[in-house]
């Protein structure tokens, strides 16, 4: 992900480095192919990320764990009121 022009748009700490875990739109999802959409901040649009957990995944928020690979949907964010 180092030379991907994508990285420039991901979530940073304070020393420059790419977070660990950022929180990120899932637009698209099928529960059956496990194909997927991912939004992040409006200005990346990623494809078919593997998922840590499938059958807790739904569209809306998710938490993202930026890897070496790339990042991995690690599943739903809720919030209760």
């Amino acid at each position: 992900m180092a030379n991907d022009l994508s990285a420039l748009f991901l979530t940073r700490t304070p020393d420059g480095a790419v977070a660990p875990l950022m929180g990120a739109w899932l637009t698209a999802w099928n529960p059956t192919t496990y194909e997927n959409t991912v939004n992040i901040g409006g200005a990346v649009i990623l494809q078919n990320l593997p998922v840590v957990n499938p059958a807790g995944v739904a569209v809306g928020i998710v938490l993202l764990a930026n890897t070496a690979a790339g990042p991995i949907i690690l599943g739903r964010i809720y919030q209760t009121t």
